[in-house]
């Protein structure tokens, strides 16, 4: 998924408004064209921040694309959403944008999972628990029956 963005002057605005999730990782991604004004700055970044915790990246240009493109970290996906702002440097001067809030929906994702027990549908390992018992158990009576028949028999 890309989140799309133009930068005019010091103005940072999202130009597309998908429906995102939290919790993804390496899946959301943003592509950022700049102005003119932005042409003498060749260091541009972005800074990600979510609970007070600010993520800095280096933007690089994408000839395809035509625009920057970033992978958001997975450490802002988080929560109800994250900031986003960029800016650019050449020398001692500095550019830079509003900060942008991406807003995220509860994914409902964790790695906390618990075996479902449906009625009459037997859990597959309990199966294969239940196979290696009876093997077992089979095994056993066999090597009783083949010793009874030799003590018997001799």
């Amino acid at each position: 998924m890309i989140l799309e963005f133009n930068i005019i002057g010091q103005i940072l605005h999202k130009t597309s408004n998908p429906c995102l999730a939290n919790d993804s990782q390496n899946y959301l991604s943003l592509a950022l064209s700049f102005d003119e004004s932005w042409d003498n700055y060749n260091l541009k970044y972005a800074i990600f921040t979510y609970k007070g915790k600010h993520y800095q990246t280096t933007l690089l240009y994408d000839n395809d694309a035509e625009a920057y493109l970033q992978i958001v970290p997975k450490e802002v996906l988080k929560g109800k959403g994250f900031y986003l702002m960029c800016y650019g440097a050449t020398g001692d001067e500095r550019i830079t944008t509003n900060q942008v809030r991406i807003d995220l929906l509860e994914s409902g994702y964790t790695t906390d999972i618990t075996s479902i027990r449906y009625p009459n549908v037997p859990d597959i390992f309990e199966k294969i628990r239940m196979d290696e018992e009876e093997y077992a158990d089979n095994q056993v009576k066999r090597g009783l029956n083949t010793l009874t028949t030799k003590i018997r028999g001799g």
